[in-house]
């Protein structure tokens, strides 16, 4: 008979269905249920925080992904308003500005995973 505990606060989370796949196998092959395997996630402060910096560097990196799109609608709108095309300079500097941007979501990445 399991042990009656005193959990009577309730927590719902949305996830993507994807996610709520990898967390039921995971469950599943650790022997415990769906809640269960949640609620020791939840209690292991270092996965806790590991799961907060992924979504910290996953939020930057679509900001910054969002800013190489407003550069590319701005060029693109001044195309389209002026019948001019982009400079090779102008292109250039994208270009570079969307490297820079790359290796900063690199480096995120790399920071998060690593500590």
């Amino acid at each position: 008979m399991k042990k009656k505990t005193n959990r009577t606060a309730r927590l719902n989370l949305r996830v993507s269905p994807e996610l709520k796949v990898q967390l039921e196998e995971k469950a599943i092959a650790e022997g415990v249920t769906l809640n269960e395997f949640c609620l020791q996630i939840l209690q292991n402060k270092e996965t806790a925080n590991a799961l907060v910096a992924k979504a910290k560097a996953y939020k930057e990196s679509a900001n910054l992904f969002a800013k190489m799109g407003i550069n590319i609608n701005q060029l693109a709108r001044h195309s389209n308003s002026t019948g001019e095309a982009a400079t090779p300079e102008q292109l250039l500097q994208i270009l570079d500005e969307a490297k820079t941007m790359q290796r900063e979501i690199l480096s995120k990445f790399i920071e998060k995973e690593g500590g």
